[in-house]
């Protein structure tokens, strides 16, 4: 089962790649849309500029590629642009066509004045349970989907030692039905944040998980085995490790997963 991090020039792979080696996952560097159409998990990392990250996948010819690897519903996992390059368009410096995954848009933060741009640092997720459909199984056993099965076993306790750090926010998300908020998956887990711009979905059934920062925001979508976070895995010491150690042990195929 290949796990492969895709290279279209833009992103962290080696620090990606260096946090499935530490959970000793293999895991493969490529841009060659011939190893990406075979692999069973695709990681899209991604940092910089949407115009600029659209356009390098366009010159590797990875677009088709990736929407036919999401449209088999193969696990799939974007990181911080990864997540926004799934979006129909993006509003950084101009107006740019996504991958068209996701209905909606990314959009620059409007911030009261005390808080800066970008988002940078420590900050909190909720996952919230009525926004992962049930029609698919991550972990049959334990009855979760795929985004829940993505956040099993994490908890509050990888709180950075300085949660300040998440410039001067509360570090209780606002705007969300907590009665709506999983126990089990996940309780809060801290993430490491970089960005300037956050998505805004038309279809709110792949919201996932919402952070807050001035307010709430997505930060993390999910439907199937397609899933993306806002924020850094591999930033994100145990609380990131743990993440993606759940994510190669999500089937392409949840009948399999079944047991007698």
């Amino acid at each position: 089962m290949s796990t492969l991090i895709v290279d279209y020039g833009m992103g962290n792979l080696r620090s990606v790649q260096k946090a499935f080696e530490h959970l000793g996952v293999p895991a493969v560097i490529s841009s060659d849309p011939r190893m990406i159409a075979q692999a069973e998990r695709v990681v899209l990392p991604g940092v910089g500029a949407f115009r600029d990250a659209i356009e390098a996948l366009r010159q590797h010819d990875l677009i088709n590629v990736l929407r036919d690897h999401i449209a088999a519903d193969r696990p799939f996992l974007g990181i911080c642009l990864g997540l926004q390059l799934l979006f129909d368009r993006s509003l950084e410096d101009g107006e740019h066509e996504g991958l068209g995954i996701i209905p909606g848009t990314v959009q620059r933060f409007q911030l009261p004045p005390e808080y800066k741009i970008p988002h940078m640092g420590w900050n909190q997720v909720d996952l919230c349970l009525s926004a992962a459909p049930a029609d698919h199984v991550g972990h049959a056993a334990a009855g979760l989907t795929p985004v829940q099965a993505l956040f099993a076993g994490l908890d509050a306790s990888g709180i950075p030692p300085e949660p300040a750090a998440v410039s001067g926010d509360s570090t209780t998300t606002s705007g969300l039905d907590h009665h709506e908020v999983s126990s089990r998956p996940a309780l809060k887990p801290w993430f490491y944040f970089v960005h300037s711009y956050h998505c805004v979905p038309n279809d709110q059934t792949w919201v996932a998980a919402m952070t807050s920062y001035g307010g709430p925001f997505v930060s993390v979508v999910g439907r199937g085995n397609v899933m993306a976070t806002q924020f850094h895995p591999e930033k994100s010491q145990a609380s990131g490790l743990r993440l993606l150690k759940n994510f190669v042990t999500l089937s392409s195929h949840p009948a399999d997963t079944h047991t007698a």
